[in-house]
Protein backbone atom coordinates (compact mmCIF):
# COMPACT_ATOMS: atom_id res chain seq x y z
CA UNK A 1 0.00 0.00 0.00
CA UNK A 2 1.17 3.59 -0.32
CA UNK A 3 0.05 6.72 1.84
CA UNK A 4 -1.96 9.17 -0.13
CA UNK A 5 -0.06 11.72 2.01
CA UNK A 6 3.30 11.56 1.46
CA UNK A 7 3.45 8.84 -1.16
CA UNK A 8 5.96 6.19 0.61
CA UNK A 9 5.35 2.55 1.05
CA UNK A 10 2.76 2.04 4.30
CA UNK A 11 5.11 -1.10 6.10
CA UNK A 12 4.02 -4.00 7.67
CA UNK A 13 3.00 -3.10 11.59
CA UNK A 14 2.70 0.87 10.92
CA UNK A 15 -0.56 2.17 11.40
CA UNK A 16 -2.74 3.32 8.83
CA UNK A 17 -6.08 4.97 8.61
CA UNK A 18 -8.33 3.58 5.49
CA UNK A 19 -10.92 6.34 3.87
CA UNK A 20 -14.19 6.08 1.20
CA UNK A 21 -13.10 8.47 -1.37
CA UNK A 22 -16.99 9.23 -2.75
CA UNK A 23 -16.78 10.43 -6.76
CA UNK A 24 -20.89 11.86 -8.31
CA UNK A 25 -19.74 10.91 -11.71
CA UNK A 26 -17.37 7.85 -11.64
CA UNK A 27 -16.63 5.09 -9.24
CA UNK A 28 -15.14 5.91 -5.93
CA UNK A 29 -11.80 4.77 -4.34
CA UNK A 30 -10.24 3.74 -1.46
CA UNK A 31 -7.19 5.28 0.03
CA UNK A 32 -4.64 4.47 2.51
CA UNK A 33 -2.81 7.15 5.23
CA UNK A 34 -0.41 6.75 7.59
CA UNK A 35 -1.30 7.60 11.17
CA UNK A 36 2.08 9.81 11.31
CA UNK A 37 4.17 9.70 8.01
CA UNK A 38 7.51 8.85 8.27
CA UNK A 39 10.19 11.69 8.52
CA UNK A 40 7.49 14.31 9.28
CA UNK A 41 7.54 16.38 12.82
CA UNK A 42 4.43 15.64 15.36
CA UNK A 43 1.85 18.15 15.08
CA UNK A 44 1.43 19.94 18.81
Amino acid sequence: MICAKCDQAIRPGQQYEIRDIHSASAAGTVVHFHVVCPGKPRGR
